[in-house]
């Protein structure tokens, strides 16, 4: 077939796009996707009555916050990443910068808790059957989502589109999960939310870099 030929059978065979296709698409992945991490969270029974106390802690508030503006903040990323084209620009300092709160945060815990003669590491490691794999399990719904939403989109960076899923899966999850940890150490939860974070954005990368190739 000659080029004038196929360029004129592509041409010809353009379908029509809504508009507002892309948002749409990931809206509706993300609702899915938070619906079953919420149903996961409520199917797991409460540890105990702890969590409920917490929610009058303004450090619960705080992260609520704080992982909302990340979650937000990475849909809006992916948005721009699912169109080929579209520039990122400022948005990645809307990402970056309650992400580095959220870190700042568990630092400043740990090392306030250092010294007072504080060891936060036994509670750490302890917790993370409830506290990690509790946090990681509510975000998988909404990775999961966001990525077959992106492989129907037209992402040309895979790798860095999953990285930002996974950040954004990351941050409902935690929201999703809200306050079931049982840890009652605020410095200790807020690191375990940065882990399930960082682990969430590899294991998006990962499988972005495999799901999302063209």
């Amino acid at each position: 077939m000659r080029t004038d030929d196929f360029v004129a059978l592509l041409a010809n065979r353009v379908a029509l796009v809504r508009p507002h296709a892309t948002s749409r698409r990931l809206a509706t992945a993300l609702l899915l996707g938070l619906s079953c991490s919420m149903l996961l969270v409520a199917a797991v029974p409460p540890i105990e009555s702890a969590p409920a106390t917490r929610m009058a802690w303004p450090d619960s508030w705080v992260r609520f916050a704080l992982v909302c503006m990340l979650g937000a903040a990475g849909y809006r990323v992916v948005h721009r990443l699912a169109r080929p084209g579209a520039r990122v620009g400022l948005a990645w300092w809307s990402l970056v910068l309650p992400g580095a709160a959220l870190g700042f945060a568990a630092l400043g815990g740990w090392m306030h808790a250092a010294s007072d003669g504080i060891r936060l590491w036994p509670a750490f490691v302890d917790d993370w059957q409830l506290c990690a794999l509790g946090l990681l399990l509510a975000s998988l719904p909404v990775l999961a989502a966001e990525l077959l939403a992106l492989r129907g989109l037209a992402p040309t960076r895979p790798a860095m589109s999953g990285a930002v899923a996974g950040i954004l899966a990351g941050a409902l999850g935690i929201a999703a999960h809200g306050l079931g940890c049982p840890e009652l150490v605020p410095a200790v939860v807020a690191a375990w939310d940065v882990v399930c974070i960082l682990v969430s954005m590899g294991l998006g990368m990962l499988l972005g870099a495999w799901l999302l190739r063209w």
